[in-house]
Parts: structure tokens; sequence; C-alpha cells
């Protein structure tokens, strides 16, 4: 009797010692270690008003570039639980009731890198704040609609991911997909880019944007790594020479009357002057040979004058020019049928582009200075652009 009393009560304490540390444990884990944590962390992003010009931007495509453990999977001690990153969720409000638009273009599980593009309205007044969430188990599906991010001015958005297999897509909701003619993939400034590196044969083509056709406003921008500055070389263009025109973004050689190192804008009038209208100049060397700029130019038909109505732009900045020839439209371009084609010139005119392309746009609507500045220094520098900050 004695001897069974004992034998219970040992088996009594040793059991209870077993469920105690088995519940500390499972209670550590549960605090430390994100495998097993089932709510969301919150954080926000916080955009540096002063990188963000002197007026506000709507609907602004905020590139949020991030690499940090926090983003990675819970199999790599990150708080993301979707190995495709669909367990992130933007939104306007710190209620987090008002989502915003986002687009993954690339997302690595293991690091907890990413690029993605959010759609807000950025303002230069205050610090302009973006709430997230992230962890969410139940998630296994992408919660937005990526072509939302590019509102309707956006005729084309090419982002020539991904560094290993170039793609071609068009981002936007018009489907203005490329056609690729030898380009490669290629290190871009953002994630991947295009590799035209023979100078001779290698291009993107897309379709006619008629859009782009008797348009009273154009905006053209891409990151460019030209390799030398010697030649005329076509950067986004829309143009069959000696057929048909509407306009070109070209760097200037003065081998074609332009500067070394410059940037040529042409601008057709119409359509029954064989291509030709007006051509403007930048005065000066922008350009550095293996080195990226961001480079572009607005149309708007509605400004008074020529150095009003085109303006060209590199790193944010708008630069002087020189008229070279002929007048700007003054109210629409051309009705050109050209197809939009990155790094050629089209028609009999091959003028191919050497180097590295990446992140070209094109819109049927005048991008502001203030626009211009506040793309380049978020795609220049994400880092000191914005922060992240943990809200729990």
């Amino acid at each position: 009797m004695f001897n069974g009393l004992s034998q219970l009560k040992k088996g009594l304490f040793k059991g209870n010692i077993q469920g105690l540390n088995g519940g500390l444990m499972q209670g550590l884990n549960s605090g430390l270690n994100p495998r097993t944590k089932k709510t969301p962390t919150s954080f926000r992003i916080v955009i540096d008003k002063n990188k963000c010009g002197a007026s506000n931007s709507t609907d602004f495509p905020f590139l949020f570039s991030f690499s940090d453990k926090f983003f990675s999977n819970i199999s790599y001690g990150g708080r993301m639980f979707n190995r495709n990153g669909y367990d992130i969720l933007f939104y306007s409000d710190a209620a987090m009731s008002v989502p915003l638009s986002w687009e993954i273009e690339y997302y690595d599980a293991t690091t907890g890198t990413g690029i993605i593009w959010i759609k807000t309205n950025v303002s230069y007044q205050t610090d302009t704040y973006i709430y997230g969430k992230i962890g969410v188990p139940s998630i296994n599906t992408f919660q937005s609609v990526a072509t939302s991010v590019w509102n309707s001015n956006y005729k084309g958005v090419w982002h020539l991911p991904n560094g290993t297999t170039l793609g071609v897509l068009d981002s936007t909701s018009n489907a203005n997909n490329g056609t690729n003619n030898g380009a490669t993939a290629a290190t871009g400034k953002i994630d991947g880019g295009a590799g035209l590196v023979s100078a001779s044969s290698q291009f993107i083509d897309t379709v006619d944007i008629a859009a782009l056709d008797n348009a009273g406003a154009i905006s053209v921008f891409g990151w460019v790594k030209q390799s030398s500055l010697t030649n005329d070389e076509s950067i986004v263009v829309k143009w069959d020479y000696q057929t048909q025109g509407n306009f070109a973004l070209q760097t200037g050689a003065s081998s074609g009357g332009g500067v070394a190192g410059g940037l040529t804008v042409y601008i057709a009038t119409s359509l029954t002057d064989n291509g030709n209208g007006c051509r403007v100049d930048t005065n000066a060397a922008v350009l550095s040979a293996n080195t990226w700029a961001l480079v572009g130019f607005v149309f708007d038909g509605s400004q008074t004058g020529n150095a009003n109505r085109l303006k060209i732009y590199v790193n944010g900045a708008s630069v002087p020019v020189t008229q070279a020839f002929g007048n700007v439209p003054a109210s629409t371009v051309s009705g050109s049928t050209a197809t939009v084609k990155i790094g050629k010139f089209g028609g009999i005119l091959t003028r191919y582009f050497n180097g590295v392309m990446d992140e070209v746009i094109v819109l049927n609507a005048p991008l502001s200075a203030d626009w211009a500045l506040t793309q380049y220094n978020n795609q220049s520098s994400p880092s000191t652009f914005f922060q992240i900050q943990i809200i729990k």
C-alpha cells in the first residue's frame, strides 16, 4: 500500500514538471519564434517631404525598394508566410481600412528583398505615411490589382525585369506589351534591365499606342546607362523616318549636329513633313559613359513658347536646351501610326542604343517638374527617400 502511494506521488510530480516545462517552452517559442506567430505585424513607411519638390503629386507610383530579414519568409527568420510576398498589405490610413493599389515587381522570400510599386498621394508639406501589414497566414493570393498602380495617363510602363530572363510586358491596363528583338537580360538600375549592347540590331518593339497620336501632351522617361558617348543613339522613339513621326528621345552626338553626351528630342508637327518637325538639343553634355541617368522629356502643347512647351529632364532637373530647328507644336503632335520602340529609330534610319535601359514609361499627360524631381529622388536613392517604422 505504501509503495503504491509513493509511486503515485512520484508519477504525479514528474508529470506536473514535464507539463510545466512543456508549457513554458511552448510559450517562449510562441513569443520568440516567428514561425508560430499568428498575429500580423504592422509597420508604416514615412516618405520625407523634403524629397518631394514644391507641390503635391497625386497618384504617384512610389517605389518601395527594401532588403531586410524582417520581410523574409518565416522559414528564414522573417514575418512573411507566403513565399510570393502576397501577405504584405498597404493602406492609406492608420486604421488600415482604406487599401492602396500595389504591384510586386520582385520579391525574394529568403533575403526579404523586394521591389513593390505603390500608388499614393505624396505631399511636399508634410511627411507622407503608408501603413503596412505583413504575416497573415491565411493569405495565399495577391491582394491588389497591379495595373491600378498606373493611372489612365500611363500608356506604357516597361519594368524590363528580372536580370536573368528579360521581361518586356507592359504593367498598365493597356497591355502594350513589347516584342524582344535580341535584347538581353542585364542588371538594371531597379531590378533587371534590357541589355542593348550590339548597337546594331537589338531593340524592343511595342505597338502603335494610339493615345499618343494627335496628343496635346506627352511625357517619356527612362533610366539609361550608355556605353559610349560618340554616336547618336535612340532611347524611346515613335517615328518611322521619312514616313511619319511622332516623337524621338535620343542621345545627341556631334556627328548628328548635337552635343556629345547630350540629349536630343524630336517632335513631329504633322504627317506631311516627311518626318520633320522640331528638334531640341541640350546645349551641354548631360550624360557620362557607363553611368546611370534618369532621362526624359515633357511636351505640353497648351503652353506658350518653345521653351515652355518642351522640356528635357536629366536626373530630376530640367536642363538648358537649344532650339536646333522648327517650332514645338502649339497644340498637338502628329497622328503617327509608328510603333513605340525602345532602343531603335524606325524606318530606314536605324539608330540603335548601346548600353542598358530600365524602367521606361510613356504618358499622354505632362508630368510636372516637381513630379520629375520626386520620381528621381525616390528611384535613385530609396533609402534616403523613406524610412520604415515598426508599429507592433
